[in-house]
């Protein structure tokens, strides 16, 4: 972690409890930026290619997490722009 521009960590969704070895996991980058009234946050998951499962697992992953991240990533917009509580 670099906060509070930087953060990632390691994902194990295709080996839930397993160790966090290669094979296994993922890496979940978060960068964020300053923009134009106010910040940019870009999510970067790599390492679907050394995935030790079938290819059509892998593939299914990755457009899975993708559309994942759009999703987590409009409601964390969302969010950013509620109003703060009183």
């Amino acid at each position: 972690m670099r906060p509070p521009r930087y953060a990632a960590f390691r994902w194990a969704s295709q080996a839930p409890g397993a160790d966090l070895a290669p094979g296994h996991t993922t890496l979940v980058e978060f960068f964020v930026a300053d923009a134009a009234g106010g910040v940019s946050v870009t999510v970067v998951e790599s390492g679907f290619s050394a995935l030790d499962v079938p290819e059509q697992v892998r593939q299914n992953q990755l457009k899975d997490n993708t559309g994942g991240w759009s999703q987590e990533l409009d409601s964390l917009r969302k969010r950013a722009e509620e109003p703060a509580p009183a």
